[in-house]
């Protein structure tokens, strides 16, 4: 809880100085550059913590088809509901699709993205990691700074306001959409791998938080499904972004990122849609934080009885 309020606190601040100085400071000019230049070394210290656990790492080539199974039957459970849930409850211009310039940039990046959780990988299965060094930090500081460079770009947006409160009855049904849909998606998961795939799609994208709890509860095989599971939800998302929102609109790109749409998905599906997703984002991933515990919670107490 303190560390979701941290982020808020991160994002407020960011809007503020974007919205008072930022013009001064020329933040439409650098803000979104160094967003993605800052993505990557997230990713990379992300793949260096997933390196460092060598239960993890061998057990990737055993459950990693199942899930990315699971992981592409949430985020699109997600996305389907959020894109039918809010085109009803909201209005169809909410929910729909935004255009997106073709271009080449979105594969290119998904292949740095790629490349940078590999290189984390490698280096932190491989040893090459500096002892003494917490990846884990590492990686919360620079969120922290994506965090507040999202926040700069919000406050600095002219219509960012306008379009936040546009959406305002969206930051509600977003987080129960992606809550709904991750359940849909786990019942279909349960019939094929059992309770781990439950158990994954309760997670809500959260990996590190649901692998360790399904691995208490189910066993370390059934924690490595959804470890996995959740982190290729998060990177599938960051790979897709802008795919989704140009078909199914930003309101099915926030809910397939699931609890990590406030934090590693966010500058991916402000890149995409525009900073009027951040604050939507921000209240769908927190929300979906908040009741992943819970969820997962529930799942291996179902599995006890």
């Amino acid at each position: 809880m303190i560390w979701i309020l941290q982020l808020v606190g991160v994002l407020l601040a960011g809007g503020l100085v974007g919205r008072f100085a930022g013009r001064a400071l020329g933040v439409s000019r650098w803000a979104g550059p160094a967003l993605g230049v800052l993505v990557h070394p997230l990713v990379a210290a992300q793949g260096v913590v997933i390196g460092l656990d060598a239960q993890v790492v061998a057990r990737l080539p055993i459950v990693g088809l199942q899930a990315g199974t699971v992981a592409a039957l949430t985020a699109a459970g997600s996305a389907v509901v959020a894109r039918w849930w809010v085109g009803r409850t909201v209005g169809a211009r909410e929910a729909a699709p935004v255009a997106v310039e073709a271009s080449g940039r979105p594969f290119l990046a998904a292949l740095r993205v790629t490349a940078a959780l590999a290189a984390g990988i490698a280096v932190g299965a491989l040893g090459a990691w500096p002892a003494g060094w917490d990846a884990g930090a590492l990686s919360g500081w620079l969120l922290m700074g994506l965090v507040a460079l999202v926040g700069l770009e919000l406050g600095a947006g002219e219509a960012t306001l306008e379009q936040t409160v546009r959406q305002g009855p969206a930051l509600l049904w977003l987080p129960l959409a992606t809550v709904v849909g991750s359940a849909l998606a786990g019942g279909l998961a349960a019939l094929a791998f059992g309770w781990g795939g439950l158990a994954a799609a309760a997670g809500l994208g959260w990996y590190s938080l649901t692998g360790p709890m399904v691995s208490e509860g189910l066993g370390p095989e059934a924690g490595a499904l959804a470890f996995l599971a959740c982190l290729f939800r998060e990177l599938g998302v960051l790979v897709t972004a802008p795919w989704i929102v140009a078909r199914m609109g930003a309101p099915a790109a926030t809910a397939a990122a699931g609890a990590t749409a406030m934090d590693t998905a966010l500058p991916f599906l402000v890149r995409s849609a525009g900073p009027g997703v951040a604050v939507p984002a921000v209240v769908s991933g927190g929300l979906s934080s908040l009741a992943a515990p819970w969820t997962v919670a529930a799942v291996l107490a179902w599995a006890s009885t």
